[in-house]
């Protein structure tokens, strides 16, 4: 199943406090459905957030990193 959710695509006009509503609204919505075990992280502006399976199929998340 899930286990981190990255938000993207904010309006670039949005502030830090937009963002936190946004992620605070799909938190309540996640939990409110099952899905508190779900780690949710707002995508960081000028961040890459690389994807990877490990051995066993299963995909990975590496810390953000700045795009170069």
């Amino acid at each position: 199943g899930v286990r981190r959710l990255i938000t993207f695509h904010y309006d670039q006009d949005y502030s830090d406090a937009d963002v936190d509503a946004l992620i605070a609204a799909c938190r309540a919505y996640l939990d409110g459905h099952g899905g508190r075990a779900i780690e949710l992280v707002a995508a960081a502006d000028a961040a890459l957030y690389d994807a990877k399976r490990d051995g066993r199929g299963t995909w990975r998340l590496a810390q953000p990193r700045p795009v170069d």
